[in-house]
């Protein structure tokens, strides 16, 4: 996908008639504004490709680490800073120094359930350095082992606006089966998971089951645009400070709930869906057990 970086060298040859009795002599000249000699014989300046970061991604969070990757255009080592968005201390990554087109970097002790900006940097074998500064930050998960909810327990009510500014209380829904379901724009298996999610519940025939989905901690903007890009229709609730997924203990993104009509917990899911017979399966083995 990275093509490696090429040295380009123009060769310009221009034909002379010179009488027999001239001495044939390389006359020296001076190269024009575009590096292009008008000398008989006249070779271009190389030309060397800038170094570029592409398709940067945070791939996992946990409480103390996160893991990036992206692309540069040449052969390049990778190193990953994180720097708290409150106190502005920073946590580096060890170093990369192999020379590749690909990287995966993990920046760890982390302060668990604190937000940090990400900075990458990638040097060539030139010693030519390309940069990345990402342009929101990137939240670490609270230090929780597995969530304290387990099926069987009644669920939290909660109250959260829309995308659109709606407001929706969890307790609306009694009387109806409930998919819950936790995410983050970050979560590059979440973001995955939202259209095939969004695409099953629009052909489900499940009666009087529903679909929330709540944003963690999130950028609006960015949402807004992932949301529009992906053409989802699932109602998208905004917890922003995290108030709802305290309430449910969410420890991984992405996370669902099955909530039967009596407002029970009757199922959790830690992993994203694949594809829509695996949502299709879970949903109806948690209705024979609720």
């Amino acid at each position: 996908m990275i093509a490696a970086g090429l040295c380009i060298v123009a060769l310009i040859v221009v034909g002379v008639v010179v009488p027999q009795r001239a001495v044939n002599k390389e006359p020296s000249a001076a190269a024009s504004p575009d590096g292009v000699t008008n000398a008989n014989n006249a070779v271009s300046s190389p030309v060397t490709e800038a170094i570029r970061i592409s398709d940067v991604e945070v791939t996992e969070i946990t409480a103390d680490s996160l893991t990036v990757v992206w692309k540069t255009n040449l052969p390049s080592t990778g190193e990953l800073v994180a720097i708290d968005h409150k106190s502005g201390t920073s946590v580096a990554s060890w170093p990369d120094s192999n020379l590749v087109t690909d990287h995966k970097v993990i920046v760890q002790s982390l302060q668990s359930d604190t937000a940090y900006s990400l900075s990458i940097k990638s040097k060539d074998a030139s010693g030519n350095v390309a940069t990345f500064d990402s342009n929101y930050p990137y939240q670490t998960s609270a230090l929780r082992l597995s969530t304290s909810m387990t099926p069987g327990q009644v669920s939290p009510d909660f109250s959260l606006k829309t995308l659109e500014g709606a407001t929706i209380n969890l307790s609306d829904y009694k009387g109806k089966w409930t998919m819950l379901l936790f995410w983050m724009t970050t979560c590059a298996g979440c973001r995955e998971e939202m259209p095939v999610l969004d695409s099953y519940m629009k052909k489900a025939k499940v009666e009087d089951l529903v679909a929330l989905t709540v944003n963690v901690a999130g950028n609006e903007a960015v949402t807004r645009s992932f949301i529009a890009g992906q053409n989802v229709s699932l109602p998208v609730l905004i917890d922003k400070d995290k108030t709802v997924y305290e309430k449910f203990s969410v420890v991984a993104f992405p996370t669902v709930f099955i909530i039967n009509p009596d407002g029970i917990i009757t199922a959790i899911k830690e992993q994203a869906f694949k594809n829509e017979a695996e949502i299709d399966a879970f949903i109806h083995a948690s209705l024979k057990s609720g």
